[in-house]
């Protein structure tokens, strides 16, 4: 049978350029990885009413697992990204072709507590990444070209291209943080456009919440992409919290009682104690995101100071916590009912297992399973 590298070979005989075999490489593997997620960095001034310079213990007397919890949804977005061929054009200019997966998936939780997909915001995409050099009817013959091939095998591949630039791609870009960029605006694609679904399905609410993993501060540019009003999202979204197991440590802050930058406050944090909410957010989410930072793990039996501690955001409700801070009684009982998901850990089945909230682990691992195994989809590149 056919592989995608065939077809393309095949589609661009004769056309002047050159499709040249390359290692077969999950880009996600290499410890030098080429490209990185960027943590969203906080303003670093407080954005909590009322206004706390300190950091304070979230009191959990009460919550166990008998305790109803409006925690009651939990999505993850996932990617893998492969290097297997590049392109000379005919004008002797040399460019990296990516494959990828992407997929986003959320369980929900019952009423004795157990988890369950919800399949119809679940869904996995298989994408091809060209330089945008390379024409829509060639794009679009090796799109016709792989669909005939894999059609036996039930894959399907969507073709994308990332931007060489107005130069042409004449000048020293790394092209291939390009199109792993391309490949996580399609994941990020994934993820609002099933937060959308849910929120037009009546899904959500202030007893029925959705737990990201990751970061809520979608950029313009996807909001206006997938055609969301941009004035609206903000506001449907206070029923979302986004959730992240790492974040950038020597960011400034400004306004608490001592520490000049994050790590220095967050490595003496003891288990259940949080930060001030900060104010975040650029673009759509400016003066309307809020995010704090609370230790799920007891510091003395970490490896390392920062271990344990997660980054929490959520959404002003209102325009009085716009104008005045995100009240502390809702942030605390979110921590509250955070702090009650921390077990049962993932431990050993993850190096992140100390960040890790149990149901999101069970979501990303439920995610993961969908994924064409590495060594199948490089035989199908």
């Amino acid at each position: 049978m056919q592989t995608v590298s065939d077809v393309m070979r095949s589609v661009f005989r004769g056309t002047g350029f050159k499709c040249l075999l390359h290692e077969k490489r999950n880009l996600d593997d290499d410890p030098h990885s080429e490209y990185a997620d960027v943590d969203q960095r906080i303003r670093g001034k407080i954005h909590e009413y009322p206004r706390l310079d300190h950091v304070k213990e979230v009191m959990i007397q009460g919550l166990d697992e008998k305790t109803p919890t409006p925690l009651t949804y939990f999505m993850d977005g996932s990617r893998r990204v492969f290097r297997f061929s590049d392109i000379i054009l005919n004008d002797g200019r040399y460019f990296p072709v990516l494959a990828g997966q992407v997929g986003v998936a959320v369980l929900g939780r019952n009423a004795d507590g157990s988890m369950t997909p919800q399949r119809d915001y679940c869904k996995y995409q298989n994408l091809l990444i060209f330089p945008d050099t390379v024409e829509q009817p060639d794009r679009e013959a090796v799109r016709k070209g792989v669909q005939k091939a894999m059609g036996s095998r039930k894959c399907e591949f969507i073709i994308d291209d990332y931007q060489t630039g107005s130069s042409g791609g004449n000048a020293s870009e790394d092209y291939i943080n390009k199109g792993t960029k391309k490949i996580l605006d399609r994941m990020h694609d994934l993820e609002l456009g099933a937060i959308v679904r849910m929120m037009e399905n009546r899904m959500l609410s202030g007893d029925r919440m959705l737990v990201i993993d990751g970061s809520l501060q979608f950029r313009r540019e996807v909001l206006n992409r997938l055609g969301i009003p941009i004035t609206e999202i903000a506001l449907q979204l206070v029923n979302v919290i986004g959730i992240s197991k790492s974040f950038t440590p020597s960011q400034p802050v400004s306004g608490m009682t001592k520490g000049r930058h994050l790590g220095a406050i967050l490595q003496d944090m003891e288990f259940g104690h949080r930060t001030p909410v900060f104010r975040a957010g650029e673009d759509v989410f400016t003066d309307t995101l809020g995010v704090w930072y609370l230790r799920i793990r007891d510091r003395k039996a970490m490896t390392s100071p920062l271990e344990g501690v997660i980054k929490v955001e959520c959404l002003a409700r209102n325009q009085r916590e716009r104008d005045n801070g995100i009240d502390a009684d809702r942030v605390d009982t979110i921590s509250a009912y955070i702090l009650s998901e921390r077990s049962v850990t993932p431990y050993g089945s993850d190096n992140r297992w100390a960040n890790h909230l149990y149901p999101i682990f069970l979501t990303e691992s439920y995610l993961k399973s969908g994924f064409r195994s590495d060594t199948e989809f490089k035989g199908l590149l």
